[in-house]
């Protein structure tokens, strides 16, 4: 059932702004300096639970090892940008609808920056949109009416909401969030909270950057790390089962994406725009490993920059196709 997204007539769609538009939804940013609950390493802000040897000899609390800063946030908000442009819309769920009648709730789980919440908000004015994320750096003051942020661990379960809460659950680019051992739970734990005839939906990338040297040693590199930390890279491959075998849901539908890093000479503007992209989402998104790679010595800041500058090289020479994937389901 793939490329459902890609049909708009097949599905209902929240919007059909371009992602490249300015957003409409105001922006605050958290304060990081002299703050206790963070800390840095290596020019970046990390939330102070961040340990980056603490993967050695033993397993590390918290999965999570990006940074948690106003580069961080901006990288949030061009992905968000990126994947709307990509699939013309905030959703893939059928459930428009239901979204724009009074008193529906939505929920961002793994939030971030807070930009898909607040769009939402904007978006369905008569829904109440809740975002949680382990993270504070949501804007506190200047947001829509409707919207309200919590810090919440998803993994400390259950969630603090009844059951048949939300007429719309929506999870995305958790891989490296969540451990491995927990993804079923959680899963579950979202159609719990969703209303009968209401939906869940998961998207992840892959992030097995695989087909040239420095791109298969940096790739290996840093699975190794996520993995040392509990983190599953294959998780891509496993939402639709997750959503399946969810006693509470429906039988899942998925959307394959594959998005260029390379435009060609065919390429229409938009896709220039979209591979454009691609590869600075890409690039902002490694570099968040950097502290960790240094602080472990298995490279100098040095010997990771040219890392980076090859891997970009060969990703370019490969045609390399970024890939993600949406599923969904709906609340027996």
């Amino acid at each position: 059932m793939g490329n459902l997204c890609s049909n708009l007539s097949e599905r209902e769609t929240a919007d059909k702004k371009p992602a490249s538009a300015p957003s409409t939804v105001p922006i605050n940013r958290p304060v990081f300096e002299k703050n206790p609950q963070y800390v840095s390493e290596e020019g970046r802000t990390f939330l102070a639970h961040y340990n980056a040897l603490d993967a050695d000899g033993k397993q590390a609390s918290r999965v999570y090892t990006l940074p948690s800063d106003d580069v961080e946030i901006d990288r949030l908000h061009l992905q968000h940008y990126l994947l709307r442009f990509e699939y013309q819309s905030n959703f893939c769920a059928p459930v428009r609808s239901r979204l724009e009648k009074p008193a529906a709730k939505i929920l961002d789980v793994g939030c971030g920056s807070g930009i898909w919440a607040m769009e939402m908000a904007t978006d369905f004015p008569l829904a109440q949109v809740y975002g949680i994320d382990l993270a504070p750096v949501q804007p506190s003051s200047i947001k829509p009416k409707n919207l309200e942020f919590a810090t919440v661990d998803i993994t400390n379960l259950p969630l603090p909401y009844e059951d048949a809460t939300f007429d719309f659950v929506r999870m995305r680019f958790l891989v490296l969030g969540i451990k491995a051992e927990h993804w079923q739970s959680i899963v579950n734990e979202l159609g719990r909270i969703t209303k009968p005839g209401g939906y869940v939906e998961l998207c992840e990338p892959n992030i097995n950057f695989v087909g040239a040297p420095t791109l298969d040693m940096f790739t290996g590199m840093f699975q190794s790390i996520l993995q040392a930390r509990g983190a599953d890279p294959n998780s891509y491959q496993k939402i639709h089962q997750y959503l399946s075998t969810s006693p509470y849901l429906s039988t899942p539908s998925q959307d394959n994406r594959r998005m260029p890093y390379r435009p060609t000479e065919t390429s229409s503007p938009d896709q220039i725009k979209l591979s454009k992209l691609v590869r600075d989402d890409w690039r902002m998104g490694l570099s968040g490993f950097k502290p960790i790679i240094v602080a472990k010595k298995i490279a100098t800041p040095e010997q990771f920059d040219e890392w980076l500058e090859q891997c970009a090289r060969e990703m370019w020479e490969i045609g390399y196709m970024a890939e993600v994937r949406t599923c969904w389901a709906m609340r027996k």
